[in-house]
């Protein structure tokens, strides 16, 4: 195995690792925070929180800039020109810091007292924004290095850095809190855990990098302008983003109740811890792209395309089935007899099936990223965002959260499976007739696989866990077909040829 499928191995597996522990603490720790703080403490700190992470959107896409044009100076070892684009983007990130620490003291001192029912929080809020914020300020001059990261493959690193973050986390807020310690505690260990995690990740990046020079006269203008010549598609893409996130649970609440945005959001939150699973497994595909385009290697490139589209698709398809063979049943057993499960189970597919699209053609992208291209996915997102928008003021009052979830889902198939793959074609021809049919061959056979699996294991009454371990250990064998189907034969050699070589490693070791 070549040392770039090594660290890209290596960091996917840690990756998923640490969103896998991550998902485990979030669902633990959410049931004991609010049965010690009460709904009131904790909402407060959800409210806090989404406030706060707001001052993301003062990152003005500079951070996927910054890493693309840092990551292919170093691949062509253009050191002064990544040195220049650090310095530039270390400047730019400073002054953004200095902005959330303003921001923070006019959002603590006078913005926050409208966010503030009771008086008797006002103090607790200003103080918990006050930590918040600064601690969100302290991570801003670190933007300028994930190029460095980039360049070298070393998401491992992070992963792990990250990973103890997690776990450290959740271990002193469990004892503080358990101690009779409030919201200024949990605050205080999140600061702390965070500078050091940016202190370390600094040095860290020192170390790989060693050619990285500070000097005054490597922050360009003109560099700055690139910068954001580049950045603000991406700006537009994140805005747009959170939009898209939030529109249907905010149209949900204004045309009918607290109660049916809860229902709504089990199937959200179902949908982007999947999501959000498989996009730190595979998410590293912009790393390959960038290095072959920096090389100029076309061939590989499509190859690169072609590969990760495949295994995206390979995901997509398990997900979305799996979803339907025991959707019902896993909230049935995680929610409660009481819940509304066959309303939350419809809006499941629906979801599934038009956000899981996203992630199928990631990939493609992330390829218009690389190409400087990506004028046009932020274009395409804004259409998408536009054409929901209208459809859940639609259908929200006719379908209820049907409707919300239709809304959603409809504009991203239509733009994801055809005017993307479309547009994407006209600037790499990485589609042929070849790689339709195996699409098309694995999709008809894992959805008639689940529809049978489904057919024949239904019974009579709800599923016991044990039953949905079963079938979901039943469908998974699916996988093996599905990658023969998939992958041509240069493609399962390199996969054969990495595991048996990992094999051989273990019993030495």
């Amino acid at each position: 195995m070549s040392s770039t499928a090594k660290l890209m191995l290596r960091g996917a597996s840690l990756r998923v690792i640490k969103t896998i522990v991550s998902i485990v603490i979030g669902f633990m720790m959410m049931p004991f925070l609010i049965n010690q703080l009460g709904d009131h403490l904790y909402g407060l700190w959800i409210t806090i929180g989404s406030v706060v992470a707001a001052y993301y959107l003062l990152d003005l896409g500079f951070s996927q800039a910054v890493t693309r044009y840092v990551a292919k100076c170093i691949h062509q070892q253009d050191y002064p020109g990544a040195n220049r684009i650090i310095n530039t983007a270390l400047a730019i990130y400073s002054a953004l810091a200095v902005l959330i620490i303003l921001l923070t003291l006019l959002l603590s001192s006078t913005a926050v007292q409208r966010l503030v029912e009771n008086p008797d929080d006002l103090k607790l809020v200003q103080i918990l924004v006050l930590i918040t914020g600064i601690a969100l300020a302290f991570e801003f001059p670190a933007k300028a290095f994930p190029g460095i990261i980039n360049a070298y493959m070393r998401y491992d690193t992070t992963a792990i850095v990250a990973l103890l973050k997690t776990v450290i986390d959740a271990v002193f807020i469990y004892l503080f809190i358990e101690n009779g310690y409030g919201l200024v505690a949990m605050a205080m260990v999140g600061f702390v855990t965070s500078i050091l995690s940016t202190a370390f990740y600094m040095y860290y990046c020192h170390q790989l990098f060693r050619q990285l020079e500070y000097r005054k006269e490597n922050i360009d203008l003109e560099t700055t302008k690139e910068i954001f010549n580049f950045s603000k598609w991406v700006f537009v893409i994140d805005a747009n983003r959170l939009l898209k996130e939030k529109m249907d649970v905010w149209l949900i609440a204004f045309y009918g109740s607290a109660a049916l945005v809860t229902v709504y959001y089990v199937a959200v939150r179902l949908v982007e811890y999947a999501i959000q699973f498989l996009v730190q497994a595979t998410g590293i595909s912009n790393t390959l792209f960038t290095k072959y385009y920096a090389l100029g290697d076309e061939k590989k490139l499509v190859w690169s395309v072609n590969f990760f589209v495949k295994i995206n698709c390979l995901f997509t398809l398990l997900f979305i089935n799996g979803f339907y063979l025991v959707g019902f049943e896993f909230i049935t057993i995680w929610m409660g007899k009481d819940f509304e499960v066959a309303l939350a189970y419809q809006c499941l597919l629906i979801l599934a099936v038009g956000k899981m699209a996203t992630y199928a053609t990631a990939p493609l992208g992330g390829l218009l990223l690389t190409i400087k291209k990506h004028s046009f996915s932020a274009k395409l997102s804004i259409v998408e965002t536009v054409i929901s928008g209208a459809l859940c003021i639609w259908l929200i009052p006719a379908k209820g959260l049907v409707g919300a979830a239709i809304s959603i889902a409809l504009p991203l198939l239509v733009t994801r499976l055809i005017i993307l793959p479309v547009y994407t074609q006209k600037h790499l021809r990485f589609m042929s007739l070849g790689l339709l049919m195996r699409l098309l061959v694995a999709t008809t056979l894992s959805i008639f696989t689940a529809y049978f699996l489904k057919l024949f294991f239904s019974p009579r009454e709800a599923y016991a866990l044990k039953d949905l371990l079963i079938l979901s250990i039943g469908y998974s064998c699916l996988l093996p077909i599905l990658l023969l189907v998939l992958l041509d034969k240069d493609e399962l050699l390199q996969i054969k040829g990495m595991i048996m070589k990992k094999l051989k490693k273990s019993p030495s070791k």
